[in-house]
C-alpha cells in the first residue's frame, strides 16, 4: 500500500509518511481526484531543460509516467484537473523561442492531445491555478505587462478555452492566486497584492465582475493565500501572516499560517492558536505556504511549511488541536508548494528533502464541528515612514562624483534553504530597509535538490520587474554550493570546495551548478565561468571550506568577508567571531590575500530568512565559546553588507564598481568609508617610489571604537577611541615610511563601532620601485 505507514497516527486523524512522486528531480507538484485515485503532475528537473510530467496514483501505487510537455526547456509550475466526464486537463507556463507562453493539454482516456497555447508574452506567464466545476474548468494565471503583475481569468467551456480577461485586482502587484467554488456555483479567486509597503490577501469573484474584497488588515505582511468553501458557502481563507503584537513590526521576520471566514458579508476570526510563536529562535521558525481543506464534520485543516519541516493543525468547536510535525526535521531544500484534494481522504502534495511528495490524511469518526468564530478585529502595526534618504558621495582624483549604494550581494527564500517568497525579499530590501540593491542567490545544489533552469529563469524575471535605474536594483545571481559537511556529500564527493555566489551583469550568463559531475570543484567552475560577465564570491570560506588555488583574476575579483554566519577575515578575529561546528584551517580571507590574490572585499547577509541564524539553541552554543557568537542580530538580514561606489545606480554600474574593487564591506550598516593611498581609490593598483600617503575618513552609524590600517595582515596604524567618547566620524592620515623597493604590500581600513558592527574597505595594492 502507497500510504500504508503512518507519521500522525491520532484516534480521529491519521497521516500518512509523504510518498516521493518520483525523486529529488521532482518538484511543483499539483493533484486531482479520480474515481479510485487521482492524478498528478510536477516540473521535472535537467539541467539540460526542465519538462512537465504526470502519473496517476491510487493507494495501491503510481501508475505510469506520461510526459505531458511536449519540450524540455524553461517548462513549469504546472497544474492540473479533472471533468466529470473523465477528461484530465493540464496547463504549464513555458518560455519558448524568446516568448512566455501558457500552454493546455489534454487527456481523454489514453489519449494526449495537442498542445493549445491560451495566452502569450514578451515579459511573463507565471502561477496558473485550475478549478473544474462539473464540466468547465477555470483559469487563473499571472501575466507581466509593464512590469506590472496582473491576474488574468479564462475558462474550457464545451472543449474550447476562452480569451483570458484580466481582473481588476487590487494593486499593479498581485500574485499567488487560489481558487475556490461555492455549492451556489460561485466561483471565487484569492490572491496576495503589494503595495504601500505591504502583501494584503484579497478574495474576488471571477465568474461574474466583482470588486476585490481585502481579507487581511493592519499594515503587516499577508500572503501566500489558499482558498476553500463549506456546504453553507462560506469561504475559508488561509494565508501567512507575520501579526506580532508585542513587537508590532510590519515587517517581522517570522510569518504564521492563519485562517479567516468569509461569510459573503463579513468577515470572522478563528480562536487563537496556542501554539503560535512568530518570536521563535530554532532553525524550524514559523509556518508559511499553506493549504486549507475541510474535514467531514466542517472542521478546517490548515497545512504548511516550516522553516524545515512540514506542519498541520486542525481546527474545530474545540479549539486549535497540537501542531503536528508531517515530515522529518531536517536542515536542507524545501521548496514552496502545498496543495489538498478530496473530503475523506484527503491528498495533499508538498515539497520535501526528496522531491515532490503526497500524503494522505483520513478522519475516523464524527466527533467534532465547524470553528467558532468572532467577527474580525484588526491588530494594528505600528506605523512606519520611509523619508528619502541622501546617498553619501565621494570625489575621485580625478574631480568625478561618485555615490555610496548600499546592499546585500547574498541572500536566500524558501526556494533554497530558507523562508519567504522571491519578491517578498526583495520589497523588504526595497521598501523595509531602504536598501539601493539586492541579490537573491539560490542554492543550485543542496542535498541533492538542484535549481532547475525554470526555477533560474523565474527569479530573474522577478530581479527585473522590481528593479528600477536610480532607485533599486536587483542583481543576478545563483549559489554555487559544494557539501559543507559529510552528511550533506553523497558518496565519492568531496567535502571542503566551499561555497561561491554568482552575481551576474545579464541574464545570458549560463548557470554552472555544482549539480554537474563535470562542475565540481572551485576550479571548474571557474573554468565553465571563463569570458562570462559574471562575478564568482567564495564566502564563509573556514566553515565550508574553498580552494584559494582556484583562482582567475578575472572572475573572481572579491570575497565575502563578513554575514550572519560571522566574520572570516582571519582565525580568531573579534568582536564578530564566525561559526566553529567544522573549520577548515588557512581558508580565511587573509590567507587568499597571503597568496597573492587580489580580492576586494564585500558583505553579505547569507540569511535565511531566521531569527539569530547561526546559533540556533538546538545544541549550537555548546560548541561556539564565549564571545563568539554570530547570530549577534536578531534580524539576518542585516548582518552583512556591500557599499559600492559608483556613478549612478544601474545594473552595469554596480556589476563594474564591483568588478573594479571599488567596494567595501560592512556587518550590515550603512557605515560610510573613504580609504585611499595617494589619493587612489580603494581597490586600486599603484606604484610608489616614495613613502605612500594614506587616508581615511569615516562616518558611522554609532560611536567609534577603533579604525585600525592593516597593511600585508597586520595592524599598520590607526586610532582608538575612549569608551563614551561618542565619536562617530573622523578623518586622518598618516605615511607608511618602512618601504623597500621591489616589496610589494596591500593595505585596506578596518572600522570597529561600540555596537561591535565594522566595515572593512577594500585592500590598495602598492608596488615599491626605485627612482628612475
Amino acid at each position: 500500500m502507497l500510504f500504508a505507514q503512518q507519521i500522525v497516527d491520532e484516534p480521529d486523524l491519521r497521516i500518512s509518511v509523504p510518498v516521493p512522486v518520483l525523486n529529488k528531480t521532482s518538484i511543483e507538484p499539483d493533484v486531482c481526484l479520480t474515481e479510485g485515485g487521482g492524478w498528478l503532475i510536477w516540473t521535472e528537473q535537467s539541467l539540460d531543460g526542465d519538462r512537465v510530467c504526470a502519473r496517476t496514483f491510487s493507494d495501491s501505487g503510481f501508475g505510469d509516467i506520461v510526459a505531458w510537455s511536449a519540450h524540455q526547456g524553461i517548462e513549469c509550475q504546472p497544474a492540473i484537473a479533472a471533468l466529470m466526464d473523465g477528461t484530465i486537463v493540464g496547463v504549464h507556463a513555458a518560455r519558448r523561442s524568446g516568448e512566455y507562453r501558457l500552454i493546455a493539454r489534454e487527456l481523454v482516456g489514453q489519449s494526449l492531445g495537442a498542445e493549445t497555447v491560451i495566452w502569450r508574452s514578451d515579459e511573463g506567464l507565471f502561477h496558473p491555478r485550475l478549478l473544474a466545476v462539473e464540466n468547465r474548468v477555470w483559469l487563473v494565471f499571472e501575466a507581466v505587462d509593464a512590469s506590472a503583475t496582473r491576474l488574468m481569468v479564462a475558462s474550457r467551456v464545451g472543449g474550447a478555452w476562452t480569451v483570458p480577461v484580466s481582473i481588476a485586482a487590487a494593486s499593479d502587484w498581485a500574485c499567488r492566486p487560489a481558487l475556490a467554488v461555492t455549492p451556489g456555483g460561485v466561483v471565487w479567486c484569492a490572491y496576495d497584492a503589494y503595495q504601500d509597503g505591504h502583501y494584503d490577501v484579497y478574495i474576488q469573484r471571477i465568474d461574474e465582475p466583482g470588486a476585490p474584497v481585502k481579507v487581511s488588515s493592519g499594515g503587516y505582511q499577508a500572503l501566500q493565500p489558499a482558498l476553500t468553501a463549506d456546504l453553507q458557502g462560506r469561504l475559508w481563507i488561509a494565508y501567512a501572516t507575520n501579526v506580532n503584537t508585542a513587537r508590532r513590526d510590519p515587517w517581522w521576520l517570522t510569518k504564521w499560517c492563519a485562517v479567516r471566514c468569509y461569510d459573503g458579508e463579513q468577515l470572522y476570526d478563528l480562536p487563537e492558536q496556542p501554539e503560535r510563536d512568530v518570536y521563535h529562535d530554532d532553525s524550524f521558525q514559523g509556518w508559511e505556504f499553506p493549504a486549507v481543506s475541510l474535514s467531514p464534520t466542517g472542521k478546517v485543516v490548515l497545512y504548511g511549511q516550516a522553516a524545515h519541516t512540514l506542519r498541520l493543525a486542525t481546527c474545530g468547536a474545540d479549539g486549535w488541536s497540537p501542531l503536528y510535525t508531517t515530515d522529518q526535521k531536517h536542515w536542507g531544500s524545501w521548496k514552496p508548494r502545498a496543495r489538498i484534494v478530496g473530503s475523506n481522504p484527503q491528498y495533499v502534495v508538498s515539497m520535501g528533502l526528496y522531491g515532490a511528495q503526497i500524503q494522505r490524511i483520513a478522519f475516523d469518526g464524527n466527533e467534532g464541528a465547524p470553528p467558532l468564530l468572532r467577527p474580525h478585529e484588526p491588530v494594528p502595526a505600528r506605523a512606519v515612514t520611509t523619508a528619502p534618504k541622501p546617498r553619501p558621495t565621494i570625489q575621485t582624483q580625478t574631480g568625478d562624483t561618485l555615490s555610496i549604494y548600499f546592499g546585500d550581494l547574498h541572500a536566500h527564500s524558501a526556494y533554497g534553504d530558507a523562508t519567504n517568497d522571491v519578491d517578498e525579499i526583495y520589497h523588504r530590501y526595497r521598501d523595509a530597509y531602504g536598501y539601493d540593491f539586492a541579490t537573491l542567490t539560490e542554492h543550485d545544489y543542496l542535498d541533492g535538490i538542484i535549481l532547475s533552469p525554470s526555477e533560474l529563469a523565474t527569479f530573474w524575471n522577478i530581479a527585473a520587474r522590481v528593479s528600477e535605474d536610480g532607485r533599486f536594483i536587483a542583481m543576478y545571481g545563483y549559489e554555487w554550493t559544494s557539501p559543507a559537511i559529510a552528511e550533506h556529500a553523497a558518496e565519492g564527493i568531496r567535502v571542503g570546495e566551499g561555497h561561491r555566489h554568482v552575481v551576474c551583469r545579464t541574464q545570458d550568463v549560463r548557470l554552472a551548478s555544482y549539480a554537474d559531475p563535470g562542475l565540481r570543484s572551485g576550479a571548474r567552475l571557474l573554468e565553465r565561468l571563463w569570458g562570462e560577465q559574471a562575478l564568482v564570491i567564495p564566502h564563509h570560506t573556514s566553515w565550508a571550506g574553498t580552494d584559494w588555488n582556484a583562482h582567475d583574476p578575472n572572475l573572481q575579483r572579491v570575497a565575502e568577508i563578513c554575514s550572519t554566519h560571522g566574520r572570516f577575515e582571519y582565525g580568531g578575529n573579534l568582536p564578530i567571531g564566525y561559526r566553529r561546528d567544522h573549520i577548515h584551517p588557512d581558508k580565511f580571507v587573509l590567507d587568499a590575500l597571503a597568496m597573492g590574490h587580489r580580492l576586494g572585499f564585500v558583505g553579505g547577509s547569507d540569511s535565511h530568512g531566521l531569527r539569530w541564524h547561526a546559533t540556533e539553541p538546538e545544541g549550537r552554543d555548546s560548541y561556539v565559546p564565549a564571545g563568539t557568537r554570530v547570530g549577534w542580530k536578531e534580524d539576518a538580514y542585516r548582518t552583512g553588507m556591500t557599499a559600492v561606489l559608483a556613478s549612478d545606480l544601474t545594473r552595469d554600474a554596480i556589476f563594474d564598481a564591483i568588478w573594479q574593487r571599488r567596494c567595501y564591506a560592512t556587518s550590515g550598516v550603512p557605515i560610510v568609508l573613504n580609504f585611499r593611498v595617494n589619493d587612489h581609490l580603494m581597490g586600486s593598483e599603484l606604484a610608489t617610489s616614495t613613502p605612500p600617503r594614506l587616508t581615511v575618513a569615516v562616518k558611522g552609524t554609532a560611536g567609534l571604537q577603533a579604525v585600525d590600517i592593516i597593511r600585508s595582515g597586520h595592524p599598520f596604524g590607526g586610532m582608538q577611541f575612549v569608551p563614551g567618547a561618542d565619536i562617530s566620524s573622523v578623518e586622518f592620515e598618516l605615511f607608511d615610511r618602512i618601504i623597500i623597493p621591489g616589496e610589494h604590500h596591500y593595505y585596506y581600513a578596518r572600522v570597529t563601532q561600540s555596537d561591535g558592527n565594522m566595515a572593512w574597505s577594500s585592500p590598495i595594492w602598492v608596488d615599491y620601485v626605485t627612482h628612475r
